[in-house]
């Protein structure tokens, strides 16, 4: 429990610091509901192919990459080759800012108003980072194990046609 006083209209240290912390909390709730909302997400899922959107290939403050590569290793447990990657353009962000600034005259008995001012707008694409990928077949497999690649990914156990030589 935080404890505080109020002497000479000043509040006490401690209470400052409690203030200081909710700001921050209600900052880092902000941010998180920012950037934490957007994760990864399937476009396409069938049975044979997928595509996997994340918001950024970025790594940081969240590593989106590491949910995608979690949705594609859901889909194919045995093993997956991604074919493309890709950044795409889903959609616009408009902003405008408008700037008035105004002046008082005068005028006998009425007031008259001058008002002056501009109007920025700005235009951005909306992106999104796309991976297309695929079930890995035997062949797939055989090549990421006897050749230092990073694809397909997934589990391969010893029973799997890719250990067979």
């Amino acid at each position: 429990m935080t404890e505080f006083a109020v002497e000479n209209n000043q509040l006490s240290i401690e209470d400052r610091n409690g203030m200081r912390t909710a700001r921050l909390f209600s900052m880092l709730i902000v941010l998180c509901s920012l950037v934490g909302c957007q994760s990864a997400r399937y476009v396409l899922r069938s049975e044979n192919e997928g595509i996997v959107a994340i918001p950024s290939n970025s790594t940081w403050p969240v590593n989106h990459r590491e949910h995608a590569e979690e949705l594609m290793q859901q889909h194919f447990p045995e093993g997956y080759v991604i074919e493309q990657e890709e950044e795409v353009v889903v959609g616009q962000v408009t902003q405008t800012h408008h700037h008035q600034s105004g002046n008082q005259a005068k005028e006998k008995k009425n007031k008259v108003f001058r008002q002056s001012g501009h109007s920025t707008t700005t235009t951005t694409d909306q992106t999104e980072y796309r991976i297309s990928y695929r079930k890995a077949d035997p062949a797939d497999r055989r090549r990421a194990l006897f050749e230092d690649q990073r694809e397909p990914r997934g589990d391969f156990a010893p029973g799997d046609p890719a250990f067979s030589p």
